[in-house]
């Protein structure tokens, strides 16, 4: 990440929301996948 981030801690919340939702459907497609 660059040094920007931690100049702005809302954009580097955001940014851990959008990579636990990324995670999150990348578990679901793994489920998906199995069914």
């Amino acid at each position: 990440m660059s040094d920007n981030v931690h100049e702005h801690p809302e954009l580097e919340a955001e940014q851990a929301h959008v990579d636990h939702a990324h995670a999150c459907l990348d578990a679901a497609r793994e489920r998906a996948l199995h069914l």
